[in-house]
């Protein structure tokens, strides 16, 4: 069972973590061989001790790694210490390191989201009639191209 409010994982009587995990879900690599050899993986959860890693092919992985979470910008040293199929539960031996690789995540509104505020319909005054209305133009014909909807 997850908490809506808190966003972290309840405790279960035969769970052994020491903190709880919050549900993630961030890009990540595991480093190995000098940091020479990545494996791109998804971060499924996280907590201060440790995390669940998301491999598309664990024979590639080592038991021990250097995981890259480039949204966070840190780097942490790991052990394996839980298989499931393509997940892995690991915990860190090290304490995190913030990383250059830092990937700023940022939301702005594009082109098309400013083009899509001018097309909206102007308000409606009290009497239900629209404020100002701009003569319609006739829609466009145009011949459909092959792969897409009009």
């Amino acid at each position: 069972m997850t908490s809506s409010q808190d966003n972290t994982t309840s405790p279960d009587p035969e769970d052994k973590r020491t903190s709880p995990r919050r549900r993630v879900l961030k890009e990540a690599f595991a480093s190995f061989n000098e940091q020479f050899s990545a494996v791109p993986c998804r971060v499924r959860n996280m907590s201060e001790k440790g995390a669940m890693l998301h491999f598309d092919d664990m024979s590639l992985v080592p038991d021990e790694f250097m995981l890259h979470v480039p949204l966070d910008g840190i780097k942490v040293k790991c052990r394996r210490v839980r298989n499931a199929g393509p997940y892995c539960g690991v915990e860190f031996i090290s304490a995190p390191e913030r990383s250059n690789m830092h990937r700023r995540q940022i939301v702005a509104p594009t082109r098309a989201d400013d083009e899509s505020e001018r097309a909206r319909p102007a308000p409606r005054d009290d009497g239900g009639q629209r404020a100002a209305e701009a003569p319609s133009a006739p829609p466009s014909r145009r011949k459909p191209t092959f792969g897409r909807r009009s």
